[in-house]
């Protein structure tokens, strides 16, 4: 043993040195080796009968810790399916002996249990197999089942170490089991029955049904048993009724099925009494389904030891006074019980000795039963016959009494006949009445004999004991009398004596009476439930069928049905999440997300700080010192939050009252920003005097700078006089490019119905929930006024949503199997509101806090701040006017301090909540917390963008509509400083700038269309982009739609069935009937039905030769037939040939019933073969076939052969024998092996009449073709050809044997389809062989690939998406061009083109949903019967045609992307010569069609009989196409006629190549040229380039006043005289000689401003030294 720990202990043991060097592998061998050591020592010691010394078992224990422990440190190389199996079996080593396990060597197990149980998982994602899935699963329940008794065991020892971590150890390992069988469930389907994976201790299966089979079903494992209820006991009621629901009829229910051989959940005192299996059952589904409350119990029976019952017991009844009046004699006997449960059942088992009598069985509670009065329970009748049947008829117990009280007819029933042992009395638990004594009596009631007095004269003599106080005692035996009473006082003799006194006085012999075998004992029926941990019956009855064997219980529940008035969150097992902290590195989505969330918030924190102060700059108003005056208004603009609101022009007022109007002023602050989007900006202006009531104001800006547009939404006039306020409401654009063009506007003051309207209220309170109450876009668009800092804002975010995230953690996947416990029925509708009671629970942790942040930061006192000293008469009037006007200040805010405990709270809540949100991704693991990630930040996103969105739009529309309150036209704002600017004083008046008054209209107008063309410049720049974008997202759909690998799968197919190799025959040689059963014998069959691959290896059903390509369903072989006389024949050969059959057509088709050859069914010649009129099915057929082996077993190997029915080894054409050289070549016919039990007696073979009966379109789910020769319908005579080689064989012998292909047959379809899985496409195969009315074949193969289970990447899913939202926005587009164009949208040719795009869009969508049902359809058929023809042809055309349909919006985006150039010159030129050639081309075009139809008359009438190129019409134009473009051969048609071949194609060449195509191409030219020369001196319409590269420049640091490039292009445009009218070069330079003298102008302004400035400060001087100072300034100057 010490050698042993020497390889485990330390760190420099080889164990160790092994983990060490990454050979875990080697690590993992050396630990089962030495686990397989310490386990055969164990043994040897226990088998020689001593136990091992304590101190080599406590090493033992040692040794086993240890290796656990660093095996599960090093689980991380677990990494496929191979490590995985060796590093479970290295865990089933070591844990084998669980009495040496410590409970940290079982905490270890388990961890790696879980880990490896993660790896299965993700392995068998990534399709690993199967086998490998359940191999790996059954290691698993390897460990995992010894691992559950150990821990019951440890249970039972009483250890308190162990004890608690028993309750977490089974919890855990119980979450292992649930994950192995989801893992299972994952890899089976609903066809495939069960999987088992068994144990000694513990055994799992797992299977999937489907809904339409589920009532149905039955899950046996391990002597266990569930049945399941109706789908309709799950809440599928609707679903299970509509018959026409086929699709959610196939849905799968998941059933998970585990047997435990102990109790696991033992820590609990109500386990004391289970002592059976523990069964475990669980229900998935997608839908949902309950799994609690069902409305009809479901069945499970439970396993249990029968040896743990102690033997039957040996009664006899007593003697009861005889009944005079019925001739009867009773025999009773009592016996009593105590129950002391409520949930348990009790069986009496009574079997009499002399098999066959009857008793009759009273139960009460609270003494013994009285049968004389009726005073009793519950009556039962033994033997039970009503669950037996004797000869395959239900015996029930009326057929026994003949007479009431008879019991002497002896009933011989065997017990193997019965469902339940007949001589077992049951009782539920139900049918008690609460605890307490019971007792219940057996009779036997005998008719007596007079000639007899004993009960029963033929009763043998049984041999009993003659012990005293035996229950049975021989006749011979000594009866000793009771002992008469003796006196109280004297000594108590005990004698005992035989209990042989009946119940009517008199002694009996006991051996004389009925006797019988009692057992008694108690079954109850309960479950886990999992929120009390404890074992309760709650909702469960034990049924009749229990055993000692068995426990048969009816629940109506699966799950624990309790419920509590709150739900409970995810439980944290702290132990688990601390030991396993070390892998929080795994969780790298958790750790992402918190990383992203903290990082974000640091870097926002840093903008958020810098914005807050230049936020200060926006407060409070702006002082204007011009002009001057002592009457005071505050003004007060709103601009706008449209996009582009905001402008960089000169913003220019004037008022206009009852008293007089007030000269323009403009409103400006040097030291901030104005007029932005969605800013507001106050004034103070000051006037010399009032002008009373307001009336209206104007106001406009002089359109400069580079963003002049200006949307304004309101204005508020203050009169700080009187603090009266006027509402003035704009609501539109001061701009060029607005609808009117207006830069100026006049507003009247609002009135009372104006400040309710529901428009300004709506738009003010929506601005305002989003701007300032959004949590999320307050922290961009905070108002600068607000308490509330950005800071502030971002801090209470991070708060949110950290909160948010650990109560999303808490309530992650609560939904659970069953239904809600919170679920409310109303009727049929069931509403859950369990997901309300989560939401009222996250509210009721989240609200509280962030409300309580929230409040704080927007209640807190603004810090006191110094106030400099006042420079300003006006500011210190403007001032005291505001504040005198100003409202108190709301009471209760509070101190500033409070800011630190609201960080510090909100800090403490971030880190609590992101500390615990790890603790939960460690408990969960990668993949749930990943999941948990991406439901996080999908539901974070839809809250900030879609839902507060909608509920801030909410609530201002109940605000507007139903409070209709007007709003504030002054926002409340703190204590702030004024900004003021300068005053001037002195100074000569100036002369008045040209912007004080409204623009001049001529510049507008030319302002308006200089705008106007750079506008539709940018619109046509993004739509350039963006259609750019749009088209390679449309061409990568496109591209999946139509993949690559579509050619190599149809070129694999028709190298397999068309064009193959020398060892097959080519579709191509099929001529005829007779080869084209030779076709279908020597290509078709083996191509379809491989049976060894080239190694020899047998190959597996379904799979084609290649073993890529799989077959779905069974191929379908379709003939169609005309009537017969459907043709004219002449009189001339009516006696020679007495039918005529034309060629194909759907009205000449034949579509009668027949039988076998074609015979009609009223025929009455015999048939010398078996009698098959019932085998009227292909179903029936194919089951005849194939059921001599299967009742076989398979033994019956034995097969008959056929000799191939070839016509063409036996024909006499040479012809024929030319074609088949191969064949032919062999001496002996080919042979080809069929079934047995299609060939009857007299050697002909079996047949269906189903395929000689004619079957339509509909009822095949055909699909009709455009062959060669014409079209054929869907319908026609039909036959499966099986899944296998030999049942195809005998469908084509019987097909050719009775002539299903005839001078009838017009054409032969095969029919099939396959499926590629690598390439996950399919493969619809269509093979035609036409069979045109003047003899030989026609063949033709249509292969079409399509992919019906759609598998898209990220970045596929996201070009798909894109794309449906870019044809969403441009239906949306065109959809407002009609509204707005009406008819006349339609004249336009591209307009045409959105038409078509429109409709394409429309019937694409149409397409992908019905090809989506058609799949679904034909899937589901498929599901139902593997073994049948399934037609994929309508979802492969839907397919091919969406895919056209794809096409054609390519082709057409394309031509609408040219569109986006037409103001190039060049797309100019291209569109005019196509319309200016239009009208000659048309006219050209009349001869040359009437030659080109002269020639291609005469080349189909000369050489249509002859050559394929002219067979006929259309082919024939074709042709000359061809030649037209230099394709001919002429040998071909030189060969037929030279003379006429000759003259037919110089002619032809001559005329129409070098003539018309010539005088073709010469109009092209010359209307080419025209346009070009008339479009010589147009420019282009928007100079893109140029703009583009002005913009660039402008953006660039350092360049915005370099454009060198447009200034050469304008010198070089004014070279021509008429690019620019006189008038308009003299206003240019007008407007250039102003600009310079308002350049003038500022500058003598700014000289003004120094000499007042200069002024100011010599008036400050004292007056006696003004004259120095004078003095000294001259002198300076």
């Amino acid at each position: 043993m010490a050698d042993l720990q020497n390889l485990v202990t330390g760190g420099e043991s080889p164990f160790a040195k092994l983990n060490d060097l990454g050979h875990s592998g080697r690590a993992l061998s050396l630990a089962s080796s030495m686990g397989a050591v310490l386990n055969h020592l164990s043994k040897d010691a226990a088998g020689n009968g001593t136990n091992t010394t304590l101190y080599d078992k406590n090493v033992s224990k040692q040794i086993r810790l240890q290796l656990l422990t660093s095996i599960s440190q090093q689980n991380t190389s677990i990494v496929d399916i191979s490590s995985l199996e060796q590093t479970s079996a290295t865990i089933i080593t070591l844990t084998e002996n669980t009495d040496e396990l410590v409970p940290e060597a079982k905490d270890a197990a388990l961890g790696i249990c879980g880990a490896l149980t993660d790896t299965l998982k993700t392995l068998s994602d990534n399709d690993v197999g199967f086998e490998n899935v359940q191999r790996g699963a059954s290691n698993l329940v390897k460990i995992l089942g010894p691992m559950s008794d150990s821990l019951t065991n440890d249970k039972a020892k009483n250890s308190t170490e162990s004890n608690s971590k028993v309750p977490k150890q089974v919890k855990f390992s119980v979450g292992l089991v649930d994950k192995i069988q989801s893992v299972l469930l994952d890899n089976i389907v609903t066809t495939e029955g069960p999987v088992n994976v068994e144990t000694d201790s513990l055994s799992l299966q797992v299977e999937k049904v489907t809904v339409q089979d589920f009532g149905q079903k039955k899950n046996s494992l391990k002597n266990s048993e569930f049945k399941a209820p109706s789908p309709s006991a799950l809440g599928l009621e609707e679903i299970a009724k509509d018959p026409n629901n086929t699709f959610l009829h196939m849905q799968p229910i998941g059933i998970k099925m585990a047997v435990f051989n102990k109790n696991p959940f033992s820590w609990d005192n109500t386990s004391e009494k289970i002592s059976s299996n523990v069964v475990d059952v669980v229900l998935t589904s997608t839908m949902n389904i309950s799994t609690s409350n069902f409305s009809e119990d479901a069945s499970i029976k439970i396993a249990r030891d029968p040896s743990q019952f102690p033997p039957a017991d040996s009664f006899y009844l007593k003697p009861n006074e005889k009944n005079l009046t019925s001739n009867t004699k009773d025999y009773l006997k009592y016996h009593c019980f105590t129950r002391r449960g409520e949930h348990t059942s009790m069986n009496f088992e009574l079997h009499p000795e002399e098999p066959g009598i009857r008793f009759k069985v009273y139960l009460k509670k609270g003494g013994k039963p009285n049968v004389k009065d009726g005073d009793f329970m519950h009556f039962y009748e033994v033997p039970d016959l009503s669950y037996c049947t004797v000869d395959n008829e239900d015996v029930f117990n009326s057929k026994f009494n003949k007479s009431e009280g008879n019991s002497s007819d002896h009933v011989q029933i065997e017990s193997k006949n019965c469902l339940k042992d007949p001589y077992t009395v049951f009782v539920s638990n139900v049918d008690f009445n609460g605890t307490g004594e019971y007792c219940f009596a057996i009779q036997y009631i005998h008719t007596v004999d007079d000639t007899d007095g004993d009960p029963d004269s033929r009763r043998r003599k049984r041999s009993v004991s003659c012990e005293v106080g035996a229950r049975r005692v021989r006749r011979s035996c000594v009866i000793i009398p009771p002992a008469p009473p003796k006196p109280t006082a004297a000594p108590p003799i005990e004698i005992l004596v035989a209990d042989n006194l009946g119940f009517d006085g008199k002694f009996f012999f006991p051996n004389q009476t009925p006797n019988y075998n009692l057992i008694m004992f108690e079954s109850s029926c309960v479950h886990w439930n999992v929120e009390n941990e404890t074992w309760t019956g709650e909702g469960c009855r034990v049924a009749p069928g229990t055993n000692k064997e068995k426990i048969v219980c009816y629940c109506n529940h699966l799950t624990s049905f309790g419920s509590d008035l709150l739900v409970a969150p995810n439980p944290i097992d702290f132990d688990s999440v601390f030991k396993n902290f070390g892998s929080l590195a795994e969780n790298v989505a958790v750790l992402a997300l918190i990383s992203t969330i903290l990082g974000v918030y640091i870097i926002g924190v840093i903008w958020a700080r810098r914005a807050d102060k230049r936020d200060l700059l926006m407060v409070g108003p702006t002082i204007l010192s011009k002009p001057k005056g002592s009457y005071h208004y505050l003004i007060t603009t709103y601009t706008g939050s449209r996009q582009g609101a905001g402008t960089t022009a000169r913003v220019v007022l004037k008022m206009n009252g009852d008293e007089g109007d007030t000269q323009p002023v403009r409103l400006r602050d040097r030291q901030r920003p104005c007029f932005q989007r969605g800013q507001e900006n106050a004034f103070v202006v000051s006037y010399p005097q009032g002008i009373g009531d307001l009336t209206y104001l104007q106001i406009w800006h002089d359109n400069t700078g580079p963003s002049p547009s200006w949307y304004l939404s309101r204005i508020s006039i203050k009169d700080l006089q009187t603090g009266k306020t006027w509402p003035l409401f704009c609501e539109n654009w001061l701009a060029v490019e607005s609808e009117d063009g207006k830069v100026c506007r006049i507003l009247s003051v609002a009135n009372e119905q104006e400040m309710v309207s529901f428009g300004h209220l709506f738009s003010t309170r929506a601005i305002k929930g989003l701007a300032d109450d959004h949590i999320w876009f307050s922290i961009v668009s905070r108002p600068p006024t607000s308490n509330f800092t950005r800071v502030q804002r971002l801090s209470c975010a991070l708060c949110l949503l950290c909160c948010t995230m650990i109560t999303s953690a808490m309530f992650y996947n609560m939904g659970g199997q069953g239904p809600s416990p919170f679920a409310v029925h109303i009727g049929s509708l069931v509403i859950d509101l369990k997901p309300f009671v989560i939401g009222l629970q996250s509210s009721i942790i989240i609200v509280p806090v962030n409300v309580l942040l929230v409040q704080i930061f927007r209640n807190l006192r603004p810090k006191k701040t110094k106030v400099g000293p006042e420079n300003s008469e006006v500011h210190n009037n403007v001032e005291n006017k505001i504040k005198e006007d100003k409202p108190q200040v709301r009471k209760g805010k509070l101190p500033h301090w409070f800011i630190y405990p609201a960080y510090a709270l909100c800090y403490l809540a971030s880190a609590a909540s992101i500390f615990f949100t790890l603790l939960y991704s460690i408990q969960w693991g990668k993949e749930t917390s990943t999941e948990w990630v991406i439901a996080m930040v999908t539901s974070f996103f839809q809250s900030v963008l879609l839902l507060q969105p909608v509920k801030v739009v909410v609530v201002a529309v109940v605000f507007a509509l139903i409070i209709k309150k007007p709003s504030d036209t002054e926002e409340e704002s703190n204590d702030v400083p004024l900004v003021e600017r300068k005053v001037k004083k002195g100074g000569a008046p100036k002369k008045m700038k040209k912007y004080y008054s409204p623009p001049n209209p001529a510049k507008l107008r030319k302002a308006r269309e200089k705008r106007l063309k750079e506008l539709k410049m940018n619109a046509a720049l993004k739509e350039i982009f963006a259609f750019f974008v749009f088209l390679i997202l449309l061409m990568d759909v496109a591209q999946y739609h139509r993949d690559p690998n579509t050619f190599f799968l149809t070129k694999t197919l028709s190298e397999t069935f068309d064009e193959v190799d020398d060892y097959s025959i080519d579709l191509a040689a099929v001529s005829d009937t007779d080869s084209l059963w030779m076709w279908s014998r020597e290509t078709l069959i083996p191509g379809l039905y491989a049976t060894e691959w080239y190694n020899g290896k047998k190959m597996k059903k379904g799979w084609l030769a290649n073993m890529e390509i799989y077959l779905v369903g069974v191929p379908r072989v379709r003939t169609l037939r005309v009537e017969e006389d459907s043709c004219t024949m002449s009189s001339y050969v009516e006696d020679m040939i007495p039918h005529c059959y034309s060629g194909y057509s759907v009205a000449n088709e034949d579509d009668g019933t027949y039988n076998i050859g074609w015979e009609p069914l009223d025929s009455s010649s015999s048939r010398k073969r078996r009698d098959i009129s019932n085998l009227m099915s292909e179903v029936e057929w194919f089951e005849l076939i194939t059921g001599t082996n299967e009742q076989n077993g398979g033994k019956d190997d034995h097969v008959r052969h056929k000799r191939a029915m070839d016509p063409i080894s036996s024909s006499a054409s040479g012809r024929n024998r030319r074609k088949k050289k191969r064949l032919l070549a062999s001496k002996s016919p080919k042979v080809y092996t069929i079934a047995d039990n299609a060939l009857l007696p007299d050697g002909s073979i079996l047949s269906c009449l189903e395929r000689w009966r004619h079957q339509t379109m509909i009822d095949l789910r055909g699909f009709p073709y455009w062959g060669t020769i014409t079209m054929y319908s869907g319908s026609g005579y039909v036959a499966n050809l099986g899944y296998d080689q030999v049942t195809a064989y005998t469908v084509v012998s019987d097909l050719h044997s009775n002539g299903w292909i005839d001078v009838q047959t017009r054409a032969v379809f095969v029919e099939f389809t396959v499926y590629n899985a690598n390439t996950n496409l399919f493969g619809i195969i269509s093979i035609f062989i036409e069979f045109p009315p003047s003899s030989g074949a026609v063949t033709k193969v249509q292969f079409e690939a399509s992919r019906f289970y759609i598998h898209l990447t990220g970045g596929q899913t996201l070009a798909h998406v894109l794309v449906i939202f870019f044809m969403m926005y441009f239906l949306y587009r065109e959809g407002k061009l009609v509204y707005k164009q009406r008819w006349a949208y339609f004249k336009g040719f591209w307009n045409w083109v959105e038409v078509i795009l429109i409709i394409s869009e429309f019937l694409l969508i149409v397409l992908f949903l019905a090809r989506l049902y058609e799949v679904d359809r034909n899937l589901l058929q498929l599901r139902e019967n593997p073994n049948d023809y399934v037609g994929f042809q309508y979802a492969a055309n839907v397919d091919a045609l969406m895919t056209y349909v794809i096409g054609v919006l390519v082709f057409f985006y394309i031509l609408r992307f040219l569109r986006l150039l037409r103001f190039n010159k060049n797309f100019l030129v291209i569109g005019k010569t196509l319309s200016r050639i239009s009208a000659p081309i048309l006219s050209f075009c009349l001869p040359f069609i009437a030659g080109f139809f002269a020639f291609a008359l005469l080349a189909f009438s000369m050489f249509g009989s002859e050559l394929e190129d002219y067979s006929s019409f259309i082919r024939t134009m074709v042709t000359q196409l061809s030649m037209t473009l230099g394709d001919f051969d002429f040998e071909a048609i030189f060969m037929v006629n030279p003379t006429v071949a000759t003259l037919y194609f110089f002619s032809f060449i001559g005329l129409n190549v070098m003539v018309l195509m010539n005088m073709f191409i010469a109009i092209i030219n010359d209307s080419y040229a025209e346009i070009q020369e008339e479009t010589a001196d147009i420019e282009n319409e928007f100079e893109i380039i140029e703009y583009v590269t002005t913009k660039v420049t402008n953006v660039l640091p350092g360049h915005g006043a370099k454009v060198a490039p447009a200034k050469k292009k304008k010198r070089k445009h004014k070279q021509l005289p008429q690019k620019e009218a006189p008038n308009e070069q003299f206003s240019n330079e007008l407007d250039l000689r102003g600009k310079r003298l308002e350049n003038v102008l500022d500058s003598v302004e700014k000289c003004f401003e120094e000499d007042e400035l200069v002024a100011e400060r010599l008036c400050s001087v004292p007056k006696d030294k003004q004259h120095l100072i004078f003095i000294v300034l001259c002198l300076m100057e």
